[in-house]
């Protein structure tokens, strides 16, 4: 979340249009979706001892 919150302070010190920062933070909250998914699983690959990696 620092990491997000300092892209999105950078794109607003480089002038990025608010539509294009926007966009950003959409891409980087899918990344960080798709990362705390894989790691859920692995959690839960601990626990149950099955690996339900695809």
């Amino acid at each position: 979340m620092v990491l997000g919150a300092l892209a999105a302070l950078g794109l607003s010190v480089l002038d990025v249009p608010t539509f294009e920062r926007l966009m950003m933070v959409a891409a980087m909250c899918l990344i960080a979706g798709w990362l705390g998914h894989h790691l859920n699983l692995s959690c839960d690959d601990q626990w149950d001892g099955i690996a339900l990696r695809k």
